[in-house]
């Protein structure tokens, strides 16, 4: 997936460095966008209750100047069958059931 995402973007003419990074439990892009400079991690995580098996695209952080170019790249892919936008403690609160949403960013 972030293979993918890093090709569309690409594409797109935003500027990629390098391959996704493997890390502990996902997959990382870097990004730049002008001025700015993303980071896009990816990783496979069971969401929700009962849980079931997602793909899951964290920022680094507002994602403003790059958003309408995830969206499209989301809506346009025939594979993607489900795409929900979450707030950082709507996620914490499905993928972290035995936390209180405030309780999250502590972690």
């Amino acid at each position: 997936m972030a293979k993918f995402f890093l090709q569309e973007l690409e594409k797109r003419g935003i500027k990629c460095t390098g391959d996704p990074v493997v890390g502990e439990g996902g997959w990382t892009i870097f990004l730049s966008v002008g001025p700015g400079k993303f980071i896009l991690f990816f990783q496979w995580l069971p969401v929700g209750r009962p849980a079931k098996d997602y793909w899951v695209i964290q920022p680094s952080e507002e994602l403003e100047p790059i958003l309408s170019h995830i969206r499209a790249i989301l809506e346009n892919e025939k594979r993607i069958a489900e795409i929900s936008w979450l707030t950082f403690d709507e996620f914490g609160a499905l993928c972290l059931p035995d936390k209180s949403p405030g309780d999250v960013r502590s972690n």
